[in-house]
């Protein structure tokens, strides 16, 4: 930082750009996987003790779902100069699993069958699924029968099913 003197005072010059940290969140956090399934904001902050800092980037986190997304901000000193951050990746899953529930065709009373709950997610991957909590299927009495299933994805989003199977002689 130099001090210049012109006619009507002294002329403070800034060459030196600012110093960027790195990026922080706002409004969402990831879960313990490391996937955000909430949109929030990525800041970046800076300091310059010269002629302090004027603006930082702030990024929308959010989708569409991706495995991996790299963002990239600055900031900008009073003098108009930039340095720019470090780069922040992430990864992004707000929709819930997909199910497509099977039980077996022919079901005779009393016979022990489970249902699979035919879980997929395309962008963080099935964590766990199940039908009936994991238990086989209520065959005691003969009739149309009805069980829940579920999925969670590794982003922590959920999605249920129910699915009608019968049970006969």
């Amino acid at each position: 930082y130099r001090t210049l003197y012109a006619e009507s005072g002294p002329i403070y010059v800034d060459s030196t750009p600012p110093s960027v940290g790195s990026a922080l969140l706002a409004g969402t956090y990831p879960n313990s996987a490391g996937w955000f399934r909430s949109p929030g904001e990525i800041h970046w902050s800076g300091l310059d003790g010269q002629s302090g800092i004027d603006s930082c980037t702030i990024l929308p986190l959010g989708g569409p779902d991706t495995s991996s997304r790299t963002v990239h901000g600055a900031c900008f000193n009073g003098a108009g100069m930039s340095a720019d951050g470090p780069p922040f990746t992430y990864k992004y899953d707000a929709t819930p699993p997909s199910l497509a529930p099977v039980a077996p065709s022919s079901l005779t009373v009393g016979a022990v069958a489970f249902a699979e709950p035919g879980a997929s997610d395309a962008t963080s991957g099935v964590a766990a699924s199940a039908c009936n909590g994991g238990a086989a299927l209520d065959t005691s009495t003969a009739g149309a029968h009805t069980v829940s299933c579920t999925a969670t994805d590794k982003a922590g989003n959920t999605a249920t099913a129910e699915l009608e199977y019968q049970v006969g002689y």
